[in-house]
């Protein structure tokens, strides 16, 4: 969908989060807000949560320089496994504890077109973990969007924060978006404390690249790929309230093809999550490490008709793969495979 045009047409911001069609915002059947690029830009904001953190209906809890938790509607805790965050349409809640860990999230504030949060559940038209509501964050379009900046940012508390974002065009049927970006920053400049100070040594860290791309095959058929990596190593409080570091690192591939037919418009999407976590903690005055590999994938196939100008029919199926390997005693690895169905009209 180009977001821009139907933008420039209809006065508003367009979206497809309600009912999985295009929509004005303003006729959208859904409890939903939209924030904007020129409103994340204006916010001052540094990172997403901090940007939610001024949406009515959402209540952000910071742990420290970017650990926090989102949570819709009142509710909200430590870890919070209930709502569902998607980047373009891909899952980047992790699947090891259920939780969002928003530094590992692979876009850069200049990159975002706007994001979208729906309120309530949701799982008729997102599926998995669509509990108390959705944040989809919505990147610029490489085939249709121009966009490029820089930032370089210094502070106190020894930060030091770069990003970059860098869209391309080759020819007029495809193009590509690039983006990098990483932040360092001494959260806590002495430590009280000591049984936590070794997990307060180190730098919270915050290291991203992400390439997206898309491609015009013919007039009525778009494909595209991304692929992420991400690295965030913060000071973090649990969902029982204990302290401890967690190192997250993160990569990611997704492929999508559109086609508009006689049967309405089919989309097939396939991608894969693969997350290295590594926790270090402190037990009875001990220090001690946790470690977890996980791998994510899913495949998704829909298929949208128009049957008369005010009803739309949804046709969709997903297929998901999640493992994770045990821990502390190596060798063995637990998952589940699910397979769904749905309609909607």
């Amino acid at each position: 969908m180009n977001y821009g045009s139907l933008e420039d047409l209809f006065g508003e911001a367009v979206t497809t989060s309600a009912t999985g069609k295009p929509q004005r915002a303003s006729e959208a059947p859904a409890p939903m807000t939209i924030i904007s690029a020129e409103e994340i830009a204006r916010s001052g904001a540094r990172d997403i949560p901090s940007v939610l953190n001024r949406v009515a209906g959402v209540d952000v809890e910071t742990w420290g320089v970017a650990g926090a938790d989102v949570g819709v509607d009142g509710y909200n805790q430590g870890n919070n496994p209930r709502l569902l965050v998607l980047v373009n349409g891909r899952q980047v809640y992790l699947d090891h504890y259920g939780v969002t860990i928003w530094s590992a999230i692979p876009v850069q504030l200049a990159e975002i077109r706007q994001i979208e949060v729906v309120k309530g559940p949701q799982a008729a038209l997102f599926g998995f973990n669509a509990v108390s509501g959705v944040v989809n964050i919505i990147t610029y379009n490489p085939l249709y969007d121009n966009v490029g900046t820089a930032q370089v940012t210094v502070g106190t508390q020894g930060q030091k924060e770069v990003s970059v974002v860098k869209s391309v065009k080759l020819g007029d049927k495809v193009g590509v978006r690039l983006s990098a970006g990483g932040w360092n920053m001494d959260e806590y400049g002495t430590s009280s404390d000591v049984l936590v100070r070794h997990l307060r040594d180190n730098q919270s860290l915050r290291r991203t690249a992400s390439l997206d791309s898309l491609a015009q095959i013919s007039p009525t058929v778009q494909a595209g790929f991304e692929g992420t990596w991400a690295r965030a190593d913060l000071f973090e409080v649990g969902a029982l309230q204990e302290p401890h570091q967690g190192i997250y690192q993160v990569r990611s591939f997704k492929g999508t093809v559109k086609a508009d037919t006689d049967w309405g418009l089919i989309e097939a999407t396939a991608y894969n999550n693969h997350l290295d976590f590594t926790l270090h903690y402190v037990n009875n005055g001990a220090p001690g490490t946790y470690a977890s590999t996980t791998g994510t994938t899913v495949v998704q196939l829909q298929d949208l008709v128009k049957i008369t100008p005010s009803l739309t029919t949804r046709v969709a199926m997903e297929y998901r793969d999640n493992s994770i390997d045990s821990t502390p005693v190596q060798g063995a690895t637990t998952g589940y495979q699910d397979f769904a169905l749905v309609n909607m009209y």
